[in-house]
């Protein structure tokens, strides 16, 4: 009986190879190979006299004890419950006035300012660590500082290149110092993760209610995003060192009782 004959198969085809491209960030500063395009757009909108940190969105601490954040976007202002973003630098500063709230001086530019919160500009000026309106007490309402102490914050939001500035206002500063020592607890960078900043009501001893701010840890930036937006830290930190704090930046609430000595030290 004949055998059927036997066809030798065909070798399977090989399975075109699938290259696993990750996600793309949320972040378009952190995006691999997108320097050059991120930097022909700044090119393009901004022109050859390049941008100022006074050209730049602020974002502004709610008065009267709203929880709430008025966020400037293309679309008009929105209300946000929280803000997430990458800090990119911070530093300290310093405004003063000689006159208070009651006598018309909030609003207008400030008497005397610290760009760094150690060498006051303008009247009395000096030294921040002798001026008696840098002590506790030397506020005419309650237990703060007549000069208030402050922290610039440059922070970029997911799907923007440039960052918001921010001022964490007196009332604020011990929160902001202790997430930033935190996070040196961890030996993470600040600039290397992403915070969320929200909002809770507070009341201070004259019965005034305002908001303070609170900082969380949102994640963790990976090894090659840490590697894309180490330059920017840089050249965001020595666009902040030179500039000086205005009437803009923050509004005076009476008795800003503001960080102890100790929690200054700290900072």
């Amino acid at each position: 009986m004949p055998t059927k004959k036997e066809t030798a198969l065909a070798p399977a085809a090989s399975a075109p190879s699938v290259e696993i491209v990750p996600a793309t960030t949320e972040y378009p500063i952190l995006e691999p190979g997108q320097i050059a395009e991120t930097l022909e757009i700044f090119k393009d909108n901004v022109g050859p006299g390049g941008i100022s940190t006074l050209d730049l969105p602020r974002i502004k601490c709610p008065t009267g004890g709203d929880t709430t954040w008025l966020l400037p976007t293309l679309d008009g202002d929105q209300h946000e419950k929280e803000i997430e973003g990458i800090v990119l630098a911070w530093k300290p500063a310093r405004l003063f006035w000689r006159k208070s709230i009651a006598e018309g001086g909030s609003g207008k530019p400030p008497d005397c300012t610290s760009r760094d919160g150690f060498v006051g500009h303008g009247d009395p000026g000096g030294e921040c660590a002798e001026c008696p309106y840098a002590e506790f007490g030397s506020s005419s309402k309650g237990r703060g500082q007549a000069c208030k102490q402050v922290r610039q914050m440059l922070l970029v939001r997911p799907g923007e290149i440039l960052p918001h500035l921010i001022t964490v206002p007196p009332t604020s500063l011990r929160n902001a110092a202790q997430y930033f020592l935190r996070l040196l607890g961890l030996k993470i960078p600040f600039w290397g993760v992403t915070t969320k900043i929200r909002l809770e009501r507070a009341r201070n001893e004259a019965n005034i209610d305002y908001a303070k701010m609170t900082f969380l840890k949102g994640r963790l930036l990976t090894t090659e995003e840490l590697a894309a937006i180490r330059p920017f830290h840089q050249q965001m930190k020595n666009m902040l060192d030179p500039v000086a704090i205005d009437h803009r930046d923050y509004v005076v609430v009476e008795d800003d009782t503001g960080a102890t000595p100790a929690e200054r030290t700290a900072e």
